[in-house]
C-alpha cells in the first residue's frame, strides 16, 4: 500500500517531476519518496500526443522550458529514452544532464540580481511597434489577418521592461541553433511578433505558446504540422522561414479558448516575408514563454516562502554602455563614476526591508528566474561579467583621478 500523502496524477495524465526538492530545503532523503515533489508538471496525454509524434522526447523539451537546460527522463529510475509512447497516471523524473545542475545548494532571489533601479525602458506606441513588424512580418504571422488589422505584440511582456528582459537573457542558458547576442530593449523587434487581436489576448493569458525548431531537443520533424485552412493573399510575398518552424500550441485543449480555437488549428506554422533580413524571434525567448505557460497551466503551483532560500552575493547586471572612449567631459565623467559605483553596491546583501521593485512579476516567471540565475554555469558567468565591468571601471577611474 503507497505511503504517498498527496493525489496520484489523473489516468487522463502524467506526472513530470521537475523538481523532488528545491536545492537548500530541508527534506530527506528518506521522505522524499513520501512527500509531493517540489515542483512537477501535471500533463494532459491528450494534448502531448498532439504536439509529437514523439511524446517522450517532448517531455525533455517541456523540462528544457521550464529550467533552461537539458534533462534526461527517468521512470522508476530507468531512462525512458526518445521512443515510445506515455502512460497514464504516471510519475516521470526530468534529470540534469550536466554535472554543474547537480551541484545547486541554494536558490538566488532574482529581486537581489536586480538593480535597485527603476526601469527605464524606452515607451513606443503600438501603432509605432505594429508599422516596424510590418516589415519582417507583414500581417499575422499565423493566418491572413488584413494587416491593419494586426497587432504588435510582445513575447516578453511590455510590463516586465527592458531590466527583466536583460536579466533574463543572461540567466537562460543560449540555445546553440539562436547565436543571440543580448540585446537590451524591450520593444526590440526580436522580442515581438504580429498577430490578430484575438490570438494576442490568448498568447498574453499563456494559453498559446510559440515553440521554435530546430532547437538543442527537437528536429523541425518532430513535431506535427497543420496546412493552413486559408491561402494567403497572392500579393503578400509571405513564406515559411527555410530550416526553421514557429509552430503555434494550445497548452489548453483548442475547445476551451471559444472562437480562437476554431480560427486557429493546432499546429499551424508562422509565415514570414520572404526578402527580410530583420531577425526573427530567438527560441530563448519563445521557449521561457513556453514554459511559463506550461507551469500556469499544469505546473502544481510550488511556492516556497521567499526568504527560505540563500541569498548570496549576486553579480550587478551589466549594463549595454561602458567606459567611454573620450574623457574630456569632466561632468561627464563625473557622473559616470557615481552610477558606476552605485551599480557596484547592487551585489551588497539587502537589509530587512530594503524593497526591490521588479514590478508584478507573475509567480511563474519569477520561479523561472530563480531557476536560471540559481544555475551554477549561470552563477560562473555573471561572476566573470562582474569582474570585468569592475575592473574596467577601476582602470579608467585610474586613468582620469
Amino acid at each position: 500500500m503507497s505511503t504517498n500523502k498527496f493525489p496520484a496524477p489523473k489516468a487522463s495524465h502524467l506526472r513530470l517531476v521537475l523538481f523532488q526538492k528545491f536545492p537548500g530545503t530541508n527534506v530527506s532523503e528518506a521522505t522524499q519518496s513520501t512527500t509531493e515533489p517540489a515542483l512537477y508538471l501535471d500533463i494532459p496525454i491528450t494534448v502531448l500526443n498532439s504536439f509529437s509524434p514523439y511524446p517522450r522526447k517532448f517531455l525533455r523539451f517541456l523540462a528544457f522550458a521550464v529550467l533552461g537546460y537539458e534533462c534526461t527522463i527517468f521512470r522508476d529510475n530507468v531512462n525512458i529514452g526518445d521512443i515510445g509512447d506515455v502512460v497514464g497516471c504516471t510519475v516521470y523524473h526530468a534529470r540534469s544532464n550536466t554535472s554543474a545542475v547537480e551541484t545547486m545548494d541554494n536558490m538566488i532571489d532574482p529581486y537581489v540580481t536586480a538593480r535597485r533601479a527603476s526601469t527605464h525602458t524606452k515607451t513606443e506606441h503600438r501603432y509605432n511597434l505594429t508599422t516596424r513588424l510590418e516589415g519582417r512580418d507583414y500581417t499575422n504571422i499565423f493566418g491572413p489577418t488584413p494587416p491593419v488589422s494586426a497587432v504588435g505584440t510582445h513575447i516578453i511582456p511590455f510590463a516586465r521592461g527592458s531590466e527583466w528582459l536583460s536579466m533574463l537573457l543572461k540567466a537562460r542558458l543560449k540555445e546553440p541553433s539562436d547565436h543571440v547576442k543580448s540585446f537590451n530593449d524591450i520593444n526590440d523587434l526580436r522580442n515581438c511578433f504580429l498577430t490578430s487581436a484575438d490570438l494576442q489576448l490568448e498568447f498574453d493569458a499563456k494559453r498559446v505558446a510559440i515553440i521554435k525548431t530546430p532547437n538543442c531537443i527537437l528536429k523541425m520533424d518532430d513535431l506535427f504540422q497543420t496546412v493552413r485552412p486559408i491561402p494567403d493573399r497572392p500579393d503578400s510575398n509571405l513564406s515559411f522561414p527555410n530550416n526553421e518552424r514557429y509552430t503555434l500550441h494550445y497548452i489548453l485543449d483548442p475547445s476551451q479558448l471559444g472562437p480562437t480555437g476554431f480560427a486557429y488549428p493546432p499546429n499551424i506554422d508562422a509565415k514570414f516575408k520572404t526578402s527580410t533580413t530583420i531577425p526573427k524571434p530567438p527560441g530563448v525567448l519563445l521557449h521561457y514563454h513556453y514554459g511559463s505557460a506550461v507551469l500556469l497551466q499544469w505546473g502544481n503551483k510550488a511556492k516556497f516562502p521567499k526568504g527560505s532560500f540563500s541569498r548570496p552575493q549576486a553579480a550587478p547586471m551589466v549594463p549595454a554602455y561602458g567606459p567611454p572612449s573620450v574623457t574630456t567631459d569632466r561632468l561627464a565623467i563625473r557622473a559616470t563614476l557615481r552610477q558606476a559605483r552605485s551599480l557596484a553596491s547592487v551585489s551588497k546583501e539587502p537589509s530587512e526591508g530594503d524593497d526591490i521593485d521588479m514590478g508584478d512579476v507573475p509567480y511563474e516567471e519569477w520561479l523561472m528566474m530563480v531557476l536560471g540565475v540559481s544555475n551554477p554555469d549561470t552563477r560562473a558567468r555573471l561572476d566573470e561579467e562582474k569582474q570585468a565591468f569592475q575592473s574596467a571601471i577601476q582602470q579608467w577611474a585610474e586613468q582620469v583621478e
